[in-house]
């Protein structure tokens, strides 16, 4: 009868030692926080950094068995946590994952779960799906990227985890947070739009529609700097009839950040030439005649407009040459004249292109006396004109209308100092 209670105290300790030291295991767990070695896993079955899920538990894969590492020597086909990567040998179909000693290398097992090649492609490389071998479901995440950037492991979840400044769940750099998980700042190589005009990157000037040339720089304040770079080509309008560009057609405007420069214009007539406007001259078989380039013509010669004003024969010449044309020599002067028999071309003065001396002039180079008075073929009845012919080093043959308040023959032809201010027409 002791014996019998004896044996039935001793089942009771048993029982009552069995059952405590089973609650003091569950308290344990449910005092370790969620996500933390020893304490339950997340609703998605991760855990904080490296540790893995493995039934509801978080553990430190280093310090389990190797049935789910995949990085013992002989273990060829261990890496496939349990029986999940190897169901129905999929991830050995083939031999794939165990030719050439691949599966079974030490650490190059653990390897195939990066590039792939340990277990057969993708097939043994994922936890739940046989294409992880590491820790069940989190294994290997797929890249995030942007630019060519790796995104962390859990960044772009769509909460802010340990060492995350953000996280909006999505992978776009331009919106406040970066695919690192970072707060948008300028010098991080990302578009804040709407906060930045640029980041770190040129833009295009033709995408700013500034010009059609030339980026535009990103500068330390993440502001577009285009001044002195966008550029862009201005083409003159079409020029009047009988005209020449003097000397472009086209010009390069660079923007200055408010304007171009040069500025845009419009063709006008200058005998001075320009490489930053439209300009256009008489293209050297007219003159310049009521803002027209054209001619006055005369027996098949153009001849010009007479000369706004009077200046001296070195002038004249070099003004006859700048419009393009010369000054006529004596004999050529003398066709204009018109009302004087005496000096017109054929009449009997002497001085012509082939004799310019002094004993050439006769009495008929006086001109004209009488009503009405002499006066040249465009119109003019008065003032002295130019002719290129020299009699000596500072003289020159001339056509004198004079004027008609006198009553001294008109229309001489005569020798002048070369210092005298007369006007004069230009010829083709």
């Amino acid at each position: 009868m002791k014996k019998n209670v004896r044996n039935l105290f001793f089942a009771l300790f048993l029982i009552l030692s069995f059952v405590s030291c089973g609650d003091g295991d569950s308290k344990k767990i449910a005092e370790k926080p969620e996500g933390s070695e020893g304490g339950p896993c997340y609703g998605n079955k991760t855990c904080d950094g490296d540790l893995a899920c493995e039934d509801g538990v978080c553990v430190d894969p280093t310090k389990t068995d190797d049935k789910d590492s995949g990085n013992t020597a002989d273990d060829g086909n261990t890496g496939n946590s349990g029986d999940t990567g190897n169901t129905g040998d999929t991830g050995n179909t083939g031999d794939s994952g165990n030719t050439g000693d691949s599966g079974n290398s030490g650490d190059t097992g653990n390897s195939g779960n990066t590039g792939d090649s340990g277990n057969t492609g993708d097939t043994g490389n994922s936890g739940d799906t046989g294409n992880s071998g590491n820790t069940g479901d989190t294994s290997v995440d797929d890249e995030k990227t942007d630019d060519d950037i790796t995104i962390p492991e859990n960044c772009g979840n769509g909460k802010p985890d340990e060492g995350e400044e953000c996280d909006d769940g999505n992978q776009w750099g331009g919106d406040g947070c970066t695919p690192l998980c970072k707060i948008n700042v300028c010098g991080d190589g990302y578009h804040f739009i709407g906060v930045e005009e640029c980041d770190t990157k040129e833009v295009s000037c033709a995408s700013l529609e500034i010009g059609t040339e030339g980026d535009a720089l990103c500068d330390y304040y993440c502001k577009l700097v285009t001044e002195g770079i966008c550029k862009r080509t201005f083409k003159c309008d079409e020029k009047p009839e009988n005209t020449v560009w003097n000397s472009v057609s086209e010009y390069t405007q660079t923007w200055n950040g408010t304007e171009w420069d040069p500025a845009d214009s419009t063709p006008i007539y200058d005998l001075n030439p320009s490489t930053t406007s439209c300009v256009y001259k008489c293209d050297g078989t007219t003159f310049r005649i009521e803002n027209e380039c054209k001619c006055n013509m005369n027996d098949g010669v153009c001849w010009s407009a007479r000369s706004s004003s009077n200046m001296n024969w070195i002038a004249a010449v070099a003004q006859c040459e700048l419009i393009g044309g010369r000054l006529p020599t004596i004999s050529e002067l003398r066709t204009l004249i018109r009302g004087c028999a005496n000096t017109q071309t054929g009449g009997p003065c002497g001085v012509t292109d082939s004799c310019l001396s002094d004993s050439c002039a006769n009495v008929a180079c006086e001109g004209c006396s009488g009503y009405p008075d002499p006066y040249l073929v465009f119109g003019p009845t008065a003032f002295a004109y130019w002719s290129s012919s020299t009699n000596s080093s500072d003289r020159v043959w001339t056509v004198d209308l004079k004027s008609s308040l006198t009553s001294d023959p008109k229309a001489e032809v005569s020798l002048s100092s070369k210092n005298s201010n007369y006007f004069f027409y230009c010829r083709h």
